[in-house]
């Protein structure tokens, strides 16, 4: 045979193009991903990607169903650290891109329910989590002690956490050092901070009480999910006084009036749930949040409200933080 036809053959077929330069989705993406510092534009397997030192955005996707392939033309698929994946995740336009999905990517389809400056600032925090070095600061201080234990490794992971643990386990004087780092600079630590600081609340809650208005002072202002999430948790764990128990019990009411992020939303519902069980004056509060959760296009919302409606009807168990009245 011909070694010109051989070489022929082993040549990679080219892709075609899979996407319209002229549609109006592609061009708002690439205007928003291209006006990022240091950004630019290749064609990657037929499709856009947008790109710094890593790509951080891609136009058009697909996944499988029953075999076939399912093409998402006008969609854009993205990236992030474990917070910011749970609440593309939540989003009503989300699927599971193929080949990339399995690697912590997040497709969306460009249609009416995307809000376009939610769209915005999905892209940038996919830019920011892909090219972090476009960003930092020469002068920004070395992690120590506790931080640089939950700093690093995959963003996805919760590493560093059981070492913080065992730490604790040993030294609790330690404990004020681990809320230090639920307010780092790095996003991913903080995460993995509020984590640790929610496995102590379930071990061992009396070590937060001398923290609680220092936690509600530093942390309850977050709109990062991972910190209201674990906060949420830790108002149903951890002793509170009554005016602690009534300040946690407002930022619960107003977390389920304000929130999207799915985990926020469910974790907020039981810890109201479990302030509610000791103190009835927040029944119609609880009430009225939950029937209205009841209906979430979210699954997992829908079913932890429908759930905590129907126990909310059952014997209430007597406890000891009651708040100081009623809350709408």
């Amino acid at each position: 045979m011909d070694a010109r036809v051989v070489h022929a053959k082993l040549e990679p077929m080219a892709h075609p193009l899979m996407f319209d330069e002229a549609d109006p989705w592609y061009r708002r993406v690439r205007d928003l991903a291209l006006a990022l510092p240091g950004a630019s534009q290749k064609v990657s397997h037929g499709r856009p990607a947008f790109y710094t030192t890593r790509v951080f955005a891609y136009y058009g996707g697909a996944l499988k169903e029953g075999g076939e392939w399912v093409q998402h033309p006008q969609s854009v698929v993205l990236t992030g650290d474990l917070a910011a994946v749970s609440l593309l995740r939540a989003q009503p336009a989300a699927y599971l891109p193929a080949y990339l999905g399995g690697s912590g990517w997040i497709g969306l389809d460009l249609d009416e329910r995307i809000d376009l400056d939610d769209l915005a600032d999905w892209i940038e925090t996919s830019y920011e989590f892909t090219a972090p070095r476009l960003r930092a600061t020469s002068d920004a201080p070395m992690p120590t002690g506790f931080l640089v234990m939950l700093s690093g490794g995959n963003p996805r992971s919760l590493a560093g956490v059981e070492d913080v643990l065992v730490t604790l386990r040993v030294d609790s004087s330690r404990l004020g050092e681990l809320i230090d780092c639920c307010s780092a600079v790095d996003p991913i630590a903080r995460m993995r901070a509020a984590d640790a600081l929610e496995k102590v609340a379930r071990e061992r809650p009396e070590l937060l009480v001398p923290f609680v208005d220092r936690l509600d002072r530093e942390l309850s202002a977050s709109t990062q999910p991972s910190i209201q999430w674990h906060l949420a948790q830790l108002w149903g764990e951890v002793p509170l006084t009554p005016g602690q128990h009534e300040r946690a019990a407002r930022w619960l009411i107003r977390t389920l009036d304000e929130a999207e992020d799915w985990i926020v939303l469910t974790c907020a519902m039981s810890a109201l749930a479990a302030l509610a069980a000791g103190d009835p004056s927040l029944a119609p509060a609880l009430r009225e949040r939950l029937q209205r959760h009841s209906g979430s296009r979210r699954p997992s919302v829908a079913k932890r409200a429908s759930r905590l409606l129907a126990a909310l009807d059952g014997p209430v168990q007597p406890g000891t933080q009651p708040g100081s009245g009623g809350l709408r």
